[in-house]
């Protein structure tokens, strides 16, 4: 039998749409905290616990981890409407409970690329 451990935190796969900067992500990370502080406040920004990670050999790839209690703060915080004044716009491929549930293949990565 395998152990399954119950976790808190979700993963989300997400694309960077309109931005081509070696340091998107970067400006990603930033504009979010922009946004949360904006229309939420200093509070919830301290509150609001993520991490994200940069997809290896990726630009426009990462992945965003948070809690379960913070995970529609984000998922407004990247809706087009949100974002645009930023110059960019977000797109959530996948969300899973577990890391290695976003892991696909490098050809889906690639056909996810070129279908936008």
């Amino acid at each position: 039998m395998e152990g399954v451990s119950k976790s808190n935190n979700v993963y989300a796969l997400v694309k960077i749409m309109n931005m081509l900067d070696i340091n998107a992500v970067s400006h990603v990370k930033t504009a979010i905290k922009l946004i949360i502080f904006d229309h939420f406040g200093l509070t919830m920004l301290l509150r609001a616990d993520f991490k994200i990670f940069k997809v290896m050999q990726s630009s426009t790839f990462f992945i965003l981890r948070t809690d379960v209690r913070h995970l529609s703060l984000f998922l407004y915080c990247m809706q087009p409407s949100q974002t645009n004044k930023h110059e960019f716009s977000l797109k959530v491929l996948k969300i899973s409970n577990f890391m290695p549930n976003l892991a696909c293949p490098t050809r889906v990565i690639e056909n996810c690329v070129n279908e936008t």
